[in-house]
Protein backbone atom coordinates (compact mmCIF):
# COMPACT_ATOMS: atom_id res chain seq x y z
CA UNK A 1 0.00 0.00 0.00
CA UNK A 2 1.33 3.28 -0.99
CA UNK A 3 1.75 5.97 1.87
CA UNK A 4 1.07 9.68 1.13
CA UNK A 5 3.13 12.50 2.80
CA UNK A 6 1.84 16.15 3.14
CA UNK A 7 3.70 18.52 4.21
CA UNK A 8 2.02 21.94 5.73
CA UNK A 9 3.72 25.23 7.07
CA UNK A 10 3.00 25.52 11.09
CA UNK A 11 1.35 28.60 11.56
CA UNK A 12 3.52 29.62 15.37
CA UNK A 13 6.73 32.06 13.94
CA UNK A 14 9.92 30.22 14.21
CA UNK A 15 11.02 30.55 17.49
CA UNK A 16 14.27 32.56 18.52
CA UNK A 17 15.70 29.76 21.21
CA UNK A 18 16.83 31.31 24.35
CA UNK A 19 17.38 30.30 27.82
CA UNK A 20 16.43 33.22 30.70
CA UNK A 21 18.32 32.52 33.78
CA UNK A 22 15.45 34.03 36.17
CA UNK A 23 16.26 36.31 38.67
CA UNK A 24 13.00 36.32 41.23
CA UNK A 25 12.29 39.45 43.08
CA UNK A 26 8.61 39.01 44.79
CA UNK A 27 6.97 42.30 45.29
CA UNK A 28 10.26 44.19 45.06
CA UNK A 29 9.27 47.93 43.53
CA UNK A 30 5.69 47.13 43.74
CA UNK A 31 3.78 50.03 45.13
CA UNK A 32 0.80 47.10 46.96
CA UNK A 33 -0.33 43.54 46.40
CA UNK A 34 -2.97 43.29 43.36
CA UNK A 35 -6.36 41.08 44.70
CA UNK A 36 -4.63 38.02 42.59
CA UNK A 37 -0.82 38.24 43.62
CA UNK A 38 0.68 36.33 45.49
CA UNK A 39 4.75 36.11 44.20
CA UNK A 40 5.86 33.90 47.41
CA UNK A 41 3.77 31.58 46.62
CA UNK A 42 4.54 31.39 42.86
CA UNK A 43 7.90 31.70 42.65
CA UNK A 44 9.14 29.92 46.67
CA UNK A 45 10.82 33.17 47.77
CA UNK A 46 10.14 35.11 50.65
CA UNK A 47 9.07 38.66 50.25
CA UNK A 48 11.44 39.82 52.46
CA UNK A 49 14.94 39.92 50.42
CA UNK A 50 18.49 40.95 50.69
CA UNK A 51 19.69 42.58 47.21
CA UNK A 52 23.14 41.80 48.08
CA UNK A 53 22.71 38.20 48.60
CA UNK A 54 20.91 37.49 45.84
CA UNK A 55 23.44 39.88 43.90
CA UNK A 56 26.06 38.06 44.97
CA UNK A 57 24.39 34.64 44.52
CA UNK A 58 23.66 35.33 40.82
CA UNK A 59 27.44 36.31 39.86
CA UNK A 60 28.78 33.39 41.96
CA UNK A 61 26.78 30.91 39.81
CA UNK A 62 26.72 32.80 36.41
CA UNK A 63 30.70 32.96 37.09
CA UNK A 64 31.01 29.11 38.20
CA UNK A 65 28.52 28.38 34.54
CA UNK A 66 31.24 30.22 32.69
CA UNK A 67 33.98 28.39 33.85
CA UNK A 68 32.40 25.02 33.08
CA UNK A 69 32.31 26.42 28.86
CA UNK A 70 28.45 26.71 28.96
CA UNK A 71 27.27 29.20 26.25
CA UNK A 72 26.07 32.80 27.43
CA UNK A 73 22.55 32.59 28.40
CA UNK A 74 19.88 35.42 28.96
CA UNK A 75 18.78 36.89 32.36
CA UNK A 76 15.46 38.43 33.51
CA UNK A 77 14.73 40.30 36.27
CA UNK A 78 11.14 38.60 37.58
CA UNK A 79 8.39 39.12 40.54
CA UNK A 80 8.04 42.53 41.21
CA UNK A 81 8.30 45.61 39.33
CA UNK A 82 12.55 46.24 38.66
CA UNK A 83 11.79 49.74 37.56
CA UNK A 84 10.28 50.57 40.84
CA UNK A 85 12.78 49.27 42.61
CA UNK A 86 14.83 52.40 44.61
CA UNK A 87 17.47 53.46 42.12
CA UNK A 88 20.43 52.66 43.86
CA UNK A 89 19.30 48.89 44.06
CA UNK A 90 18.29 49.34 40.45
CA UNK A 91 21.87 50.44 39.51
CA UNK A 92 23.50 47.97 41.53
CA UNK A 93 21.83 44.83 39.87
CA UNK A 94 22.22 46.69 35.95
CA UNK A 95 25.85 47.37 37.37
CA UNK A 96 26.07 43.59 37.97
CA UNK A 97 24.47 42.41 34.81
CA UNK A 98 26.01 45.06 32.75
CA UNK A 99 29.79 43.57 33.94
CA UNK A 100 28.54 40.37 33.52
CA UNK A 101 27.10 40.87 29.67
CA UNK A 102 30.84 42.44 29.02
CA UNK A 103 32.28 39.66 29.98
CA UNK A 104 30.24 37.55 27.27
CA UNK A 105 28.62 35.51 30.64
CA UNK A 106 25.53 36.96 29.78
CA UNK A 107 24.06 37.72 26.42
CA UNK A 108 20.48 39.22 26.79
CA UNK A 109 18.95 41.52 29.66
CA UNK A 110 15.12 42.01 30.24
CA UNK A 111 13.30 42.80 33.14
CA UNK A 112 9.34 42.92 34.15
CA UNK A 113 7.53 45.85 35.25
CA UNK A 114 4.56 47.80 35.41
CA UNK A 115 3.04 50.30 32.81
CA UNK A 116 2.98 53.83 35.05
CA UNK A 117 6.66 52.59 35.67
CA UNK A 118 7.96 53.48 32.78
CA UNK A 119 9.75 56.67 32.31
CA UNK A 120 11.85 58.57 29.39
CA UNK A 121 14.57 59.10 32.21
CA UNK A 122 14.20 55.33 33.63
CA UNK A 123 14.37 54.11 30.31
CA UNK A 124 17.51 55.89 29.42
CA UNK A 125 18.71 54.54 32.53
CA UNK A 126 18.39 50.96 31.72
CA UNK A 127 19.93 51.39 27.92
CA UNK A 128 23.24 52.76 29.97
CA UNK A 129 23.19 49.58 31.38
CA UNK A 130 22.69 47.23 28.43
CA UNK A 131 19.66 46.05 28.93
CA UNK A 132 17.58 44.79 25.70
CA UNK A 133 13.94 44.15 26.91
CA UNK A 134 11.15 45.15 29.05
CA UNK A 135 8.12 42.94 29.22
CA UNK A 136 5.15 44.86 30.61
CA UNK A 137 2.60 43.11 32.98
CA UNK A 138 -0.19 44.78 31.40
CA UNK A 139 -2.85 42.04 32.18
CA UNK A 140 -5.72 43.84 30.34
CA UNK A 141 -6.42 47.16 28.84
CA UNK A 142 -10.03 47.56 29.97
CA UNK A 143 -9.88 50.29 32.62
CA UNK A 144 -12.72 48.90 34.83
CA UNK A 145 -11.15 45.87 35.35
CA UNK A 146 -7.73 47.44 35.92
CA UNK A 147 -9.55 49.02 38.56
CA UNK A 148 -11.51 46.22 40.28
CA UNK A 149 -7.90 44.19 40.11
CA UNK A 150 -6.04 47.05 41.86
CA UNK A 151 -3.87 47.82 39.06
CA UNK A 152 -3.93 52.08 39.39
CA UNK A 153 -3.31 52.71 35.96
CA UNK A 154 -5.69 52.87 32.67
CA UNK A 155 -5.16 51.97 29.22
CA UNK A 156 -3.38 55.19 28.06
CA UNK A 157 -1.02 54.86 30.46
CA UNK A 158 -0.20 50.90 28.59
CA UNK A 159 -0.22 52.30 25.32
CA UNK A 160 1.98 55.21 26.39
CA UNK A 161 4.48 52.79 28.04
CA UNK A 162 4.52 50.49 25.09
CA UNK A 163 5.54 53.12 22.73
CA UNK A 164 8.44 55.10 24.70
CA UNK A 165 9.61 51.59 25.19
CA UNK A 166 9.40 51.08 21.39
CA UNK A 167 11.05 54.72 20.68
CA UNK A 168 13.84 54.08 23.31
CA UNK A 169 15.20 51.10 20.96
CA UNK A 170 14.31 48.22 23.65
CA UNK A 171 12.37 45.04 22.76
CA UNK A 172 8.69 44.92 23.99
CA UNK A 173 7.22 41.86 26.01
CA UNK A 174 3.71 41.80 26.95
CA UNK A 175 1.92 39.91 29.50
CA UNK A 176 -1.73 39.10 29.74
CA UNK A 177 -3.52 38.00 32.54
CA UNK A 178 -7.28 36.55 31.20
CA UNK A 179 -10.35 36.49 33.57
CA UNK A 180 -9.65 38.51 36.22
CA UNK A 181 -12.84 40.29 38.15
CA UNK A 182 -15.14 41.55 35.25
CA UNK A 183 -13.13 40.22 32.54
CA UNK A 184 -15.27 38.23 29.68
CA UNK A 185 -14.20 37.17 26.69
CA UNK A 186 -15.20 39.98 24.68
CA UNK A 187 -12.72 42.18 26.54
CA UNK A 188 -10.07 38.90 26.43
CA UNK A 189 -10.61 39.38 22.57
CA UNK A 190 -9.79 43.35 22.74
CA UNK A 191 -6.74 42.78 24.90
CA UNK A 192 -5.69 40.20 22.05
CA UNK A 193 -5.75 42.89 19.00
CA UNK A 194 -4.81 46.02 21.15
CA UNK A 195 -1.38 43.91 21.99
CA UNK A 196 -0.74 43.44 18.57
CA UNK A 197 -1.17 46.71 17.85
CA UNK A 198 1.54 47.72 20.46
CA UNK A 199 3.82 45.06 18.25
CA UNK A 200 5.15 43.54 20.77
CA UNK A 201 7.88 41.11 20.18
CA UNK A 202 7.04 38.25 22.69
CA UNK A 203 4.09 37.33 24.77
CA UNK A 204 3.03 35.72 28.17
CA UNK A 205 -0.28 34.66 28.73
CA UNK A 206 -1.13 33.64 32.40
CA UNK A 207 -4.97 32.72 33.21
CA UNK A 208 -5.88 34.29 36.28
CA UNK A 209 -5.59 31.39 38.89
CA UNK A 210 -6.90 31.89 42.54
CA UNK A 211 -4.06 31.26 45.38
CA UNK A 212 -4.07 31.34 49.15
CA UNK A 213 -4.14 34.61 50.91
CA UNK A 214 -4.93 36.72 48.01
CA UNK A 215 -7.84 39.55 48.13
CA UNK A 216 -9.35 36.72 45.37
CA UNK A 217 -9.14 33.97 47.66
CA UNK A 218 -11.68 36.19 50.10
CA UNK A 219 -13.70 37.53 47.19
CA UNK A 220 -13.86 33.57 46.21
CA UNK A 221 -14.98 32.25 49.32
CA UNK A 222 -17.64 35.20 49.72
CA UNK A 223 -18.78 34.11 46.26
CA UNK A 224 -17.82 37.61 44.33
CA UNK A 225 -15.46 36.31 42.22
CA UNK A 226 -15.64 32.90 39.80
CA UNK A 227 -12.73 32.06 37.66
CA UNK A 228 -12.83 30.99 33.85
CA UNK A 229 -13.24 26.93 33.37
CA UNK A 230 -10.68 25.00 31.67
CA UNK A 231 -11.91 24.46 28.75
CA UNK A 232 -13.17 28.41 28.22
CA UNK A 233 -9.72 29.57 29.18
CA UNK A 234 -8.16 26.67 26.48
CA UNK A 235 -10.57 27.25 23.90
CA UNK A 236 -10.24 31.12 24.39
CA UNK A 237 -6.36 30.79 24.02
CA UNK A 238 -6.18 28.29 20.81
CA UNK A 239 -8.25 31.71 18.63
CA UNK A 240 -5.45 34.00 20.49
CA UNK A 241 -2.80 32.08 19.67
CA UNK A 242 -3.91 32.15 15.82
CA UNK A 243 -3.76 36.37 16.06
CA UNK A 244 -0.38 36.57 17.78
CA UNK A 245 1.29 34.11 15.39
CA UNK A 246 -0.05 35.64 12.31
CA UNK A 247 1.23 38.83 13.77
CA UNK A 248 4.96 37.13 13.92
CA UNK A 249 4.58 37.35 17.69
CA UNK A 250 6.34 34.80 19.64
CA UNK A 251 3.92 33.56 22.82
CA UNK A 252 6.91 32.40 25.15
CA UNK A 253 4.50 31.06 28.35
CA UNK A 254 1.40 30.17 28.31
CA UNK A 255 0.23 29.43 32.18
CA UNK A 256 2.28 29.54 35.04
CA UNK A 257 5.24 27.44 35.28
CA UNK A 258 3.77 23.89 37.52
CA UNK A 259 6.53 24.74 40.75
CA UNK A 260 5.62 22.98 43.65
CA UNK A 261 5.12 26.21 45.88
CA UNK A 262 2.46 27.02 43.65
CA UNK A 263 0.58 24.12 42.74
CA UNK A 264 0.03 23.43 46.40
CA UNK A 265 -1.59 26.66 47.35
CA UNK A 266 -3.95 26.62 44.22
CA UNK A 267 -7.60 27.24 45.11
CA UNK A 268 -9.32 27.31 42.03
CA UNK A 269 -9.09 28.84 38.39
CA UNK A 270 -8.02 27.01 35.11
CA UNK A 271 -4.95 25.20 36.27
CA UNK A 272 -3.16 22.77 34.15
CA UNK A 273 0.57 21.85 34.21
CA UNK A 274 0.56 21.32 30.41
CA UNK A 275 -2.20 24.05 29.55
CA UNK A 276 0.49 25.13 26.34
CA UNK A 277 -0.30 21.62 25.31
CA UNK A 278 -3.85 21.98 25.69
Amino acid sequence: MKILSFKFNHPEPQKRKMSVWPVFLPFAGCKKRCVYCAQDLQTGETACLDFKRIGEKLESELNERFAQKKESIALGFFGGSFTGLPRETMIYFLSLVKKLKNKGIISHIRCSTRPDMISKDILALLVDYGLDMIELGVQTFDNQVLKLSGRSYCADDIVSACEIISRAGLSLGIQLLPGLPGHGLKNWFEDVLLSIKMQPEVMRVYPCLVLKSTVLARWLAKGHYRPWSLPVTVSALTIALQFFWRANIQVIRLGLIPEKSLTQNILAGPWHPALGNM
